[in-house]
Parts: structure tokens; sequence; C-alpha cells
């Protein structure tokens, strides 16, 4: 019995190294307490646990330490921590060990696997990575601005979900218990993995915006993400985010978060709506290009919708009304819906707006250039609130009339 007490005081003293293997602990307590000394040898029982080396006998790398009066043997294939090694044990150091516990005769013996000197300074944090480099184990953290090494000596939980070096990333949320690193940095010896970030990107058009800059929350259908100082912009501001936009976004989502963040949005395009007269036109059904008003370039595609016409019936002098998508890179219109609103020569339609350019010739037979469109003038043009006299470069006026090749024979011009 007295054997048996001892035996029960140097597992308290070694806080029983911790024992790691549960199921086997409990079975090893109920022999060693109870009133039969041990007998026979238990081997392949896993411990591990922290205590103060009373002794070190032997030559390295093959030594043995005292702890609580128990013998742990160091041998070749003892693990060590990066910048630890055997020749560097000594006593009164506190180490953490983890092993192969025996058990003979009420004797405890363990075979050390791995061994850390521990000084006394560990500390923990808390942080996402932004940087890992290395190659599992030995891999080099970068957690909120400090440096982490972790070895083969580090351990990952919550180990059953699979926790392991395998699983550290650039975003991954960890919890890292660590000690001052030989040449700087720290070196941890646990990591426990609080979540990971998942990286994304999409493009679409916002159907809803919330909040007010910098921290607002725009919605792409049910889908939203949430934007704030951080953000960058390409293209535009925060401020341009509005329903109908297209923009391009890259953001993430933590496991422990609900919503999507944007670290970075690029305005691709912004509704717009509007009408006026074609001044230019080139390339060939379905695949025009016009400038409407001498001033704004549309394109079409074979998804352009058109009304009462076609996309054969663009031409120089149309008034057209058009509704699309303003790129930010170029500031060209992609035509979603084209209307024809008047050909030329029709009190109605075929009118084009802008200042004169240019002007020659004799009243009543005038050549204008309006938004770099040819206006001839003759006894028949009716003038409205200005003259013929009158007309002059810089002169703002609104030209009706019928398009003969490339020039516009003016039926009508009014001053604006």
């Amino acid at each position: 019995m007295n054997t048996v007490r001892l035996v029960k005081h140097g597992i308290l003293a070694m806080a029983m190294l911790m024992l790691a293997g549960r199921a086997h602990a409990l079975g090893l307590q109920d022999r060693v307490l109870g009133a039969t000394p041990l007998t026979g040898t238990f081997q392949q029982l896993q411990v591990e646990g922290k205590a103060t080396i009373s002794l070190v006998t032997g030559t390295c790398p093959t030594v043995v330490l005292t702890i609580a009066g128990i013998p742990v043997t160091v041998n070749a294939t003892t693990t060590f921590p990066a910048g630890q090694s055997c020749g560097q044990l000594a006593a009164n150091q506190l180490v953490e060990v983890r092993g192969m516990l025996t058990i003979s005769a009420g004797t405890l013996s363990v075979v050390a696997t791995t061994i850390e000197i521990e000084d006394g300074s560990e500390g923990e944090g808390e942080g996402r990575v932004t940087d890992v480099q290395g190659t599992c184990p030995n891999i080099t953290l970068t957690v909120d601005g400090l440096t982490v090494k972790a070895d083969a000596l580090t351990r990952y939980v919550p180990a059953n979900r699979g926790a392991g070096c395998d699983q550290i990333r650039i975003g991954t949320k960890v919890k890292v218990k660590a000690v001052p690193a030989n040449g700087g940095g720290y070196r941890a010896r646990l990591i426990e993995i609080k979540g990971h970030r998942h990286f994304g990107e999409g493009e679409g058009r916002i159907t809803q915006v919330t909040g007010t800059c910098p921290d607002a929350t725009i919605f792409f259908g049910a889908t939203a993400v949430q934007v704030n100082a951080a953000t960058n912009f390409v293209g535009g501001a925060c401020g341009d985010l509005a329903v109908g936009v297209r923009v391009q976004a890259r953001g993430f989502k933590d496991d422990d978060a609900t919503a999507n963040v944007a670290s970075w949005i690029r305005f691709k395009s912004r509704k717009v709506e509007g009408r006026s007269t074609i001044t230019a036109v080139s390339g060939s059904c379905p695949a025009l290009s016009f400038t409407v008003g001498g001033v704004v370039r549309v394109v079409t595609d074979a998804n352009t919708r058109f009304e009462d016409g076609s996309c054969a019936t663009l031409r120089v002098g149309v008034r057209v009304k058009v509704k699309g998508d303003m790129t930010t890179d170029t500031g060209e219109v992609i035509a979603e819906e084209v209307e024809i609103e008047g050909q030329p020569g029709g009190r109605a339609g075929g009118r084009i707006e802008g200042r004169i350019t240019a002007a020659a010739g004799t009243c009543p037979a005038l050549t204008l250039t309006v938004n770099n469109v040819t206006v001839t003038t003759s006894a028949s043009t009716y003038f409205d609130g200005v003259s013929c006299a009158s007309l002059a470069v810089g002169t703002r006026v609104e030209v009706e009339g019928d398009l003969q090749g490339t020039t516009l024979v003016a039926t009508k011009i009014e001053r604006e």
C-alpha cells in the first residue's frame, strides 16, 4: 500500500503528466489507487504535462531526467522545438514533456517523444493571419503584424474538427499561445483555429442601397455586401453607389459572421437614358457605333432592342431615345434599348441641336456646321426666333431637315 501511495504522490506531483489518453488514464488510476500494488508492465500510454527537472544524467543525445522522482528518458528520437536541443537540458528547468508511460511492478518511467524547455514567459493573443510562409509543420505566420513560428511541437485545436497546420491560410482567425522565439518573433506552442475567412469576387447590378457612407450595404438581389472606410473604390466613390449601377466587387465572409464585406469595388457602368440626334455612324448591324449630340458614343449589339425601327434605321439625322449602361472606363453607352423618334425631314423628328462651329455662304444659301454635321439653308428654310443673317459661329440652334447624303438640308432653324 505504501508503494501505491508513493506512486500516487508521484503522479500528483507531476500533474500526472496530464495524462492525454483519457480512457486509458481512468483505467490506470483505478489500478493505481486500488488496494493491490501494481504488477506487470503497461505500455503505449501517451502522457503529457509540465514539471521541473531535478536531475540530469547521461550524455546527449541520451540522457535521463529526474522529474518528481520519475525517470524521463530523452534519446536521439526525441523532438525539440526550433532553437532548443538536448544539450540545453539542466536541473531546475521547467519543461513540457510528451511521451510514452511504462509502469512495471509499481515503478513509473517515461520515454520522451517531445520535450520543450519553458521560460515562464508564455503569452497568448488572437487575430487573423495576414501571411503564411513555409511548409508544414514549419511555417511562419503573420498575425495582425506579429511574426509567429510553428513547428512539429505546435499543437492545433480543436483537433476533433480536423484542426492542423494545413488549415492555416490567409484570413484564418487564430488564438495563439506562444513564447519568444530565437531570432525574433514568437514560437507557437498552441494554435486554436477560431474560423476561416472565405474570399470571393463577382459582378452585378445594385438593386438596393441602405445605410450612410462610409458604412453602407449594397444588395444584389437577396445578397447583401457591406462597405466601410477600408473599402477601396475604383472609378467612383462610396457616394456613387446607387440602384442600377453595375459594379465588380471583391471581398470576404468570415465563418463567425453573417455578412459579406467588400474590400474592393470597381464601378463598371451606370444606368443612363436620354434622347438626341445621331451625328455619326460606323460599323455594321448589329454591332453599330453611333454618336448622339456630337458627344456621346453609343454601341449596339445583338442584345439591343429597337422600337419604331430597326438597327438598319440608324443614320445621321435620326432622332433617338437611348437606354443603356454608360461605362466608367470609356464613357460609351452600351445600348439596351433604342427608340426611333424621328427621321430626317419630319417636323416631329430629324432634329439636330448644338452650336454653329462654322458658317459660309450668303443668305439665304448658307452652309453651316452643327455638331460636326453639315447643314445647308435655302430660300425655303423657315427661321424661327433668328434671321438668316444673324446665324454665326457660336449661335446655338435646333435644326430640322432632310438628310441628303451626309448633309442636312434645313427646313427649319430655331434659336435655342
